[in-house]
């Protein structure tokens, strides 16, 4: 069967690709989930892709198992994109109201907006997102929505997210090659937020922390707007990479320790405690207390990185709705006593989503945030506009010239 009106969300990280097929309920507004898929991940590195056959050939399993869980055919996707290469800033953009008695229209604010967008838009980026966050009336009054107000210029303040050409286009290819139509891309923290954060928690003030395998972002909110997007080049994969190298194992040994034995309590481990390898194909054995000080070395490292975040934007303790964190990663045994600790801010796990019956329970881990968010994002943006990608830049430079004529009224 088609799709419909379902939505398939894809999230392509660098340990595992996961997606998933959701039945919308158009007239309530949520969804449910119809089928589920996840594979192992290669080709991509920091959430960019390094190996184009790799990436490829994995991303084909997952449709293939897609379908087989689901029972639809899969020709179309909204996915995430994120890595060090995607990055966000501020935009700009101001015009004359056209209107003769200075009415406000929406109009006047798509010209804005568009305005903000071209002049903030390098030959080499391709936006992902242009996301409205408040306007200017004659330089002064700060709105909402001017819609109906009056004045005769209208300044436009957006997030603009955007990608490196280069990478996005390996994306593009990787999902082209397996014949697969994309209806969009959603930056992975934008996604993640999407799940596991309350509108409350934004209102007050609140930080999502996603452990990917590559990187770690933090995205924070206040009064409902996005204060600052960061990703940090450290994903739960350095821990592996450590405890390989700590304690001379191979890698695949070194990840199934992470899995089973992972934690960050230190004080509540038996030093005498020893972890047999041979169940895991080793010789020998390890201390559990050198696996857990391995481990917990490289998430304070981490922890500092988002202190100097939060410092950064004056936020350092002072976020009411508190830390929320999710991804693989979020999993680790004593990690929320941990962030609390660094960070002197309420912390939680993030559960991306709640299925009634149960059939799918393994979507409530916080490591299915960004699909789960994927489909969120899109329910809750589908009529503003902002989810819509642009596939080939020039258009917009062709379009300069026109829209500097619209600007004057």
């Amino acid at each position: 069967m088609n799709l419909g009106d379902k939505i398939c969300a894809i999230d392509i990280g660098t340990y595992r690709i996961r997606g998933l097929v959701a039945d919308v309920n158009q007239e309530q507004n949520n969804w449910r989930v119809s089928g589920l898929a996840e594979t192992a991940s290669a080709g991509v590195r920091r959430g960019e892709i390094v190996d184009l056959e790799e990436a490829q050939k994995n991303l084909n399993q997952l449709i293939n198992q897609l379908e087989i869980n689901s029972g639809y055919k899969i020709g179309e996707a909204w996915v995430n994109i994120g890595g060090l290469h995607v990055y966000c800033k501020e935009g700009r953009g101001a015009i004359a109201v056209s209107r003769a008695n200075g009415e406000i229209s929406p109009e006047d604010i798509n010209r804005a907006i568009e305005a903000a967008m071209i002049m903030s838009s390098p030959r080499n980026r391709q936006n992902i997102h242009i996301i409205p966050r408040y306007y200017k009336i004659d330089d002064r009054d700060i709105v909402k929505n001017p819609v109906g107000m009056q004045g005769n210029k209208l300044e436009a303040n957006v997030l603009i997210v955007e990608a490196f050409t280069p990478q996005f286009k390996h994306l593009q290819r990787c999902l082209e090659d397996n014949k697969l139509n994309v209806n969009g891309f959603i930056y992975t923290p934008l996604a993640v937020s999407e799940s596991v954060l309350t509108q409350r928690q934004k209102e007050l003030g609140v930080m999502a922390l996603d452990f990917g395998g590559g990187t770690t972002n933090l995205t924070i909110f206040e009064e409902q707007d996005i204060l600052d997007i960061s990703t940090l080049p450290i994903g739960s994969n350095h821990l592996t990479n450590d405890l390989a190298v700590g304690l001379r194992i191979p890698v695949d040994i070194a990840e199934e320790l992470k899995k089973e034995f992972g934690r960050v309590d230190l004080k509540n481990i038996d030093r005498r405690r020893t972890i047999d390898l041979s169940k895991f194909g080793g010789d020998g054995s390890v201390p559990q207390y050198e696996i857990a000080k391995i481990i917990q070395a490289r998430i304070e490292e981490i922890l500092d990185l988002v202190n100097k975040e939060l410092k950064r934007v004056s936020r350092q303790h002072l976020l009411p709705g508190g830390v929320v964190i999710c991804g693989g990663g979020a999993q680790l045994k004593g990690l929320v006593d941990l962030v609390k600790e660094y960070l002197e801010l309420p912390v939680q796990i993030g559960n991306p989503y709640s299925e009634p019956d149960m059939s799918f329970k393994e979507i409530s881990s916080p490591e299915w945030a960004t699909a789960c968010g994927i489909v969120d994002w899109v329910l809750k943006n589908k009529h503003k506009g902002i989810t819509k990608w642009n596939a080939n830049m020039s258009n917009i430079a062709r379009g300069v010239t026109g829209f500097f004529k619209r600007m004057i009224p």
